[in-house]
């Protein structure tokens, strides 16, 4: 299945094609709809597209087009021009738009996964439109990813920042599915919108730069940023000081709104 092995979400065995647990005896099914697998207990009331509690999340997220085009423009920034990205594994997948920040021609495997039915089901029309090679799945993030699999590039854009135990969940995916070179790029969970969480950004790049083998590229919010520093003098001095540190460099203010977070060993 494009170079990946399903789990079993209970035990953490193998499942066979027809998506069955030799060692549990639990089965899982396949979505008719997107193909996705269903490694998560999702009502039957969702597949008539009744909205459960992530749903609402994704939809609320999900903008006009002008919106997704903008996200699109700011993430942009992150990626590395001379590096394609070949097998790609996507932690919460929404509508499957950031398919447009790499070159769709090269992909040979993408995963996908989202706690959200018709979230997949837009993924997959979207992904398929594009003719990428992908295997989509509804499963629990928080826990170790029912799935065996390296990639070299690993997207979590709007979602570390809703959990509490977002370390924990990123070292995890890293741990498991990361390699030499793999490079990631996300949004830097800390002062999130619509987050109750306060993550500190010392804790945050000091797990990043402990992993020698993997390259991030990250999102922070300009105007997180700027209150922090407004509250030190040296701003008054170094035009540098919102920079905060070597490795973070800004895009261009008055466009982005961004800064770029960059974790380069």
């Amino acid at each position: 299945m494009n170079g990946i092995t399903l789990l079993c979400p209970n035990c953490a065995s193998p499942l066979d094609e027809a998506l069955r647990c030799a060692i549990c005896h639990a089965a899982f099914r396949h979505d008719t709809v997107s193909g996705a697998v269903l490694l998560h207990s999702i009502p039957a009331r969702d597949d008539a597209g009744t909205a459960t509690a992530w749903d609402e999340v994704w939809t609320a997220r999900e903008t006009a087009a002008w919106g997704s085009n903008l996200r699109l423009r700011q993430r942009r920034q992150l990626f590395i021009a001379d590096r394609a990205a070949t097998r790609v594994l996507e932690v919460g997948i929404g509508s499957g738009f950031n398919i447009a920040l790499v070159d769709a021609s090269r992909i040979e495997s993408y995963v996908g996964l989202d706690l959200s039915l018709p979230a997949l089901r837009q993924a997959h029309r979207t992904l398929s439109a594009v003719r990428v090679p992908h295997t989509l799945i509804s499963c629990d993030v928080t826990k170790p990813l029912p799935l065996v699999g390296h990639f070299d590039t690993i997207f979590l854009f709007g979602i570390l920042y809703q959990f509490e135990r977002y370390v924990d969940i990123l070292a995890s995916i890293l741990d498991r599915h990361a390699g030499s070179g793999t490079v990631v790029y996300g949004a830097e969970p800390i002062h999130a919108i619509g987050s109750s969480y306060r993550i500190e950004r010392t804790e945050f790049l000091q797990f990043l730069r402990s992993r020698g083998d993997v390259r991030a590229w990250f999102m922070e919010g300009l105007l997180c940023r700027a209150a922090r520093k407004l509250r030190g003098p040296n701003w008054l001095v170094s035009p540098l000081a919102l920079q905060g540190t070597p490795s973070a460099r800004r895009s261009p203010f008055a466009y982005y709104m961004q800064y770029v977070l960059q974790v380069d060993h």
